[in-house]
């Protein structure tokens, strides 16, 4: 459970997951820790194990994990008890580790010599300037080649150091077996879990850790280890720490839940780090200290927060109480956590639901939602034949501001879904050769005609001349018309989203553009009419 944190699962590793050749697939979890692995530990290598193959034979589908999951190098079934197929095993843990990435790369000797000493030391730690001090003395002098070093040696896990994270000076450079060891006597001790339900104090760190191992002001940094990691925090005082992953399973009361706002996650593999790092995040606001293995209830303001998460199910539930104006301000404070521990897990898949209102346990998908929202479609939920609108769902949990912010961020379409089959509306055909033969006639009579009362303005007067305007400006209005709409403009014109719009909008152009042409550059008649001769 506790390996799920990626503090131990890393990249550029080699893992063997062992598995009991006795159990099937589902008992022994085969494919959750697969998941886990590719989840936490990207592209390494893995080797499969079957034991106990004295008992039963080792009976899978290699075939189809193989093409499943690609990173599986072998599947190799052994035998603890009669040593049956160990020597196999050690020849292609050999010769994997020799096909890992960084190991055959070449590297100065002064830096393999470092290496080579820090690998040799009989210490579980030395301070930073101990480490420089090694580095001079291989006369690599420079900060920068000594920083790069030392990251390039923790990527290897040859040494662990977290002076960046920490931001302390002179913290150590660890054996990684040192701090893991420590790490894991402290999750696995079973009074913490038991007697104490996952509080720890310092003096049962003490009772924890080996004095001799870990002296002095050690388990102390073990500590702050954990929680940088997200794997504890302080409760009120410093002197006890609350262990999430410790916190007995069972659910307490958590009072009334109806009338909520609820929302959900839906995961292709759910961590149990996930819900424990959001316990450690959001501590702080929990509702009188009420939280569970799973679980925790928050408070903020006149709104409380159920969360849990379902491990079977691979689902997160979230349900909000109290003011109706503001439970959406605290569902985006939960939105953001969640956001950015998803991150952090390379190849996880969190879907984000949405409730239909009136239906309960019916929700639709949340990146499906903006698609129909953008195209103005009617959405129609999986097992209804209902129609809603897209936009009131998404405000129903989000405010539009919030979601703009969410797309600044980059969180919305990180990772583009798959376009949702819309109902589209049939597209008019493009202009035909008659109506843009038309279009063209029509402006052409609109500029013979200007050019013609531009040189012979006295041709005509006043009345005559405003039916000329408003005949002309009408021609330039439907040639507008017919050819405005094929031009591409939408994405272009403020809330033109149609092509009628665009076409209503070009003809309009057209129409006043002529029209105060003809009034601007024509003059009307100076010609005075002769008086009538008098009998």
């Amino acid at each position: 459970m506790h390996a799920t944190h990626q503090f131990f699962l890393t990249k550029r590793s080699l893992y063997l997951l062992v598995i009991n050749a006795r159990e099937n697939e589902q008992q022994n979890r085969l494919e959750y820790w697969l998941k886990i692995i590719q989840s936490f530990g990207g592209d390494s290598p893995i080797i499969l194990v079957g034991n106990k193959i004295d008992d039963h034979p080792l009976d899978l589908d290699q075939t189809g994990l193989r093409k499943k999951y690609e990173n599986i190098k072998d599947i190799v079934p052994i035998s603890c008890k009669t040593g049956a197929g160990i020597e196999n095993l050690l020849l292609i843990i050999k010769r994997e580790l020799a096909n890992l990435e960084g190991i055959n790369e070449p590297l100065p000797k002064s830096w393999f010599q470092v290496k080579t000493h820090l690998e040799k030391m009989k210490k579980d730690y030395i301070l930073y300037h101990e480490y420089q001090s090694i580095c001079q003395d291989q006369e690599i002098n420079e900060k920068l080649k000594q920083s790069t070093l030392i990251e390039l040696l923790h990527q290897l896990g040859i040494v662990l150091n977290f002076r960046d994270d920490f931001g302390l000076k002179g913290v150590p450079v660890l054996n990684p077996e040192w701090v893991t060891n420590g790490v894991y006597k402290i999750l696995n001790d079973n009074l913490l879990m038991t007697q104490f339900r996952g509080i720890l104090t310092f003096q049962e760190l003490k009772r924890i850790l080996d004095p001799v191992k870990y002296p002095d002001d050690k388990p102390e940094f073990i500590i702050k280890m954990m929680e940088k990691f997200e794997l504890c925090f302080p409760l009120d005082n410093r002197d006890k720490y609350l262990i999430p992953d410790l916190l007995p399973k069972e659910e307490p009361a958590t009072g009334e839940w109806e009338n909520v706002l609820a929302f959900e996650y839906h995961y292709n593999i759910l961590p149990s780090s996930i819900i424990s790092r959001f316990i450690v995040r959001m501590h702080h606001q929990a509702d009188k200290k009420t939280w569970w293995r799973s679980g925790i209830v928050l408070k903020s303001g006149n709104n409380r927060a159920l969360l849990k998460s379902d491990q079977e199910d691979r689902k997160i539930f979230i349900f909000i109480s109290g003011n109706s104006s503001t439970r959406r301000e605290l569902l985006a404070i939960i939105r953001s956590q969640f956001d950015s521990i998803h991150q952090t897990i390379k190849g996880l898949e969190a879907k984000e639901k949405v409730p239909i209102p009136g239906y309960s346990g019916i929700f639709a998908d949340y990146k499906n939602l903006l698609v129909y929202a953008e195209r103005n479609s009617p959405y129609i939920p999986e097992g209804l034949t209902e129609t809603f609108n897209a936009l009131e769902l998404l405000n129903g949990i989000e405010s539009e501001a919030e979601r703009r912010k969410r797309q600044n961020r980059g969180i919305i379409g990180s990772q583009k879904p798959p376009e949702p089959t819309v109902p589209q509306k049939p597209e008019k055909p493009t202009i035909s050769s008659a109506e843009r033969g038309i279009a063209l006639a029509m402006a052409l009579a609109v500029l013979i005609t200007f050019i013609v009362l531009i040189l012979n303005p006295r041709s005509m007067n006043g009345s005559a001349l405003a039916i000329v305007r408003f005949l002309a400006s009408a021609f330039a209005g439907i040639a507008g018309y017919l050819v405005s709409g094929d031009l591409g403009l939408k994405s272009s014109i403020p809330f033109m989203r149609t092509k009628t719009q665009v076409k209503a909008t070009g003809a309009f152009a057209a129409f006043i553009l002529v029209f105060l042409l003809f009034y601007m550059g024509v003059p009307t008649s100076e010609i005075t009419p002769q008086p009538t001769p008098t009998p």
